[in-house]
């Protein structure tokens, strides 16, 4: 649709002007004084918005995206923004996601390359032969290890706390390591947490209510998080 041709030297009805003005309120949490636009500028706006909702039933945003500077000089004007104020909040919207990414990547700790994963494989391998750890605590090593690898914890309630090898692991002793205590059925997890901790895969530390457990230094060492 060519918004152009569909200008003309009139004033929009005030119905359509306050269609225009109640459907920007609702899409975009946007108060708009129509006023402050001129009558061309006001039928170049509601042509734009009558396109968004022919083509789409509401804020098609394909349609806003090809007439976004228009549509967004318009809406600046109409809301007395500064000029630019849209591009602005993008671009520090795009800032900000990426410093949290960033800080999401800072708190893992460094995936272990092949030989490292080799060692920690081999000596858990030992452990589990000589009878030092079995399959009840397996399961619960391999469910802390990688929520703490990973900095992203499974069960509700649970937080990440700290980062590099420093990373802690707090859960609710409500719900245990992943999705509460009936999806880890009995094979006792807290059982599991002191005998890991002796043998130095973890560090525990009792916070009454909740439990936060870390990298033990045998973990630290198989997977050289000396530096992380």
């Amino acid at each position: 649709m060519n918004i152009t041709a569909r200008r003309r030297r009139s004033t929009p009805s005030y119905d359509k002007q306050v269609g225009a003005r109640n459907w920007i309120k609702k899409h975009f949490k946007l108060a708009v004084d129509l006023d402050r636009l001129t009558d061309g500028e006001k039928l170049e706006l509601i042509a734009i918005i009558d396109e968004a909702v022919t083509t789409g039933g509401g804020a098609n945003t394909v349609v806003l995206d090809r007439h976004r500077r228009r549509w967004e000089t318009l809406l600046e004007k109409g809301a007395a923004l500064p000029s630019g104020e849209f591009k602005r909040r993008r671009d520090l919207a795009t800032v900000e996601h990426e410093a949290r990414a960033a800080t999401r990547l800072a708190r893992r700790p460094r995936v272990p390359f092949e030989a490292e994963t080799r060692s920690y494989f081999g000596e858990l391998f030992g452990h589990l032969r000589d009878g030092y750890i079995d399959t009840d605590h397996l399961v619960a090593l391999t469910l802390i290890a990688s929520q703490l690898l990973s900095a992203q914890p499974l069960a509700p309630h649970a937080t990440i706390e700290g980062q590099g090898a420093q990373i802690v692991l707090v859960v609710d002793r409500n719900y245990g390591l992943i999705n509460g205590d009936r999806d880890t059925v009995d094979w006792s997890w807290r059982r599991a947490l002191p005998h890991l901790a002796t043998n130095g895969w973890i560090v525990v530390e009792d916070r009454r209510s909740r439990i936060a457990i870390g990298f033990g230094p045998r973990l630290i060492r198989l997977l050289d998080l000396g530096n992380a």
